[in-house]
């Protein structure tokens, strides 16, 4: 073989690999995002029947206030352990009415509505620049009838 021929193979190696890593990594933070999704996805159904079956209002009431503390990483995670740093969750659970509309008397209250919404932290510059992860994703939504008014 010939030492030109060493060469080019080498050229070639150096184009494909940067370009072989990138499609890699990029594979493998979807699957992180989806994965992170998922779980969240899963949190909120939880969280949505958990209000839902309790047996009195008050009950209800304290699990919801709960979810929307301040400090909800702490309070939800019977619901949903951080699987990763790359998205951070904000949890909302509202009561809602016969028409949808939020509602704090118990009389009135219907359905009970989960929403978890998930954002990601800045990255470094040059990251942020090549646009590869959202920043936010979908909005996560579940609604459930309350059960033994």
């Amino acid at each position: 073989m010939t030492d030109w021929r060493k060469g080019q193979s080498m050229v070639e190696f150096a184009l494909v690999v940067p370009m072989l890593v990138f499609l890699f990594l990029g594979i493998m933070y979807l699957g992180i995002t989806f994965m992170d999704y998922t779980q969240y996805n899963n949190a909120a159904r939880d969280a949505a029947r958990d209000i839902s079956l309790q047996s009195d209002f008050n009950a209800k009431k304290n699990l919801k206030d709960k979810i929307n503390s301040k400090n909800n990483a702490a309070q939800v995670k019977r619901y949903a352990t951080q699987l990763t740093t790359l998205y951070t969750a904000t949890w909302h659970a509202e009561f809602l009415d016969k028409d949808g509309n939020p509602t704090t008397d118990q009389q009135k209250a219907l359905d009970v509505h989960i929403a978890i919404d998930l954002a990601r932290p800045a990255l470094p510059q040059v990251l942020e620049d090549l646009d590869i992860l959202p920043t936010n994703l979908k909005t996560i939504e579940y609604k459930m009838s309350l059960e033994n008014k």
